[in-house]
This record gives C-alpha cells, sequence and structure tokens, in this order.
C-alpha cells in the first residue's frame, strides 16, 4: 500500500519486516472492501508517539 500512496519513497518487504520487528504497527485503511490508505504507528519515544496517514489521491478532501 505505501508504495502506491508514496511511490518515491518505495517500501520493500525487508524493510517492512524492519518496521514490524521495532514495533512500528502498519495497518491498511479499508471503505469496506475498498482500499483507501493506510497508516504508521510508531512506538513512543520520550512519551511520544508517532502517527503517520496516508490516503489514495481518489479519496482526499471527501466529505463523510
Amino acid at each position: 500500500m505505501h508504495n502506491v500512496v508514496v511511490p518515491p519513497a518505495a517500501m520493500s518487504a525487508a524493510r517492512a519486516r524492519e518496521r514490524l520487528a521495532r514495533g512500528d504497527r502498519l495497518e491498511n485503511a479499508y471503505d469496506g472492501d475498498v482500499l483507501v490508505g493506510c497508516s504508521t504507528v510508531r512506538p513512543a519515544v520520550d512519551g511520544v508517539v508517532t502517527v503517520i496517514a496516508r490516503v489514495l489521491p481518489e479519496f482526499r478532501r471527501r466529505e463523510l
């Protein structure tokens, strides 16, 4: 999914495994059965958690 949303920053399977091993939580986001984006949640460092959300271009700026 990451490679679809952020093509210039293509992630290899090995890099994804490395992120999972260090505790990053990688998830895909769906609207029903349709893939709309993904997220990464990184473990806390000094009490700060990092959350990165990516949305496919065709699903951005839509009202709920």
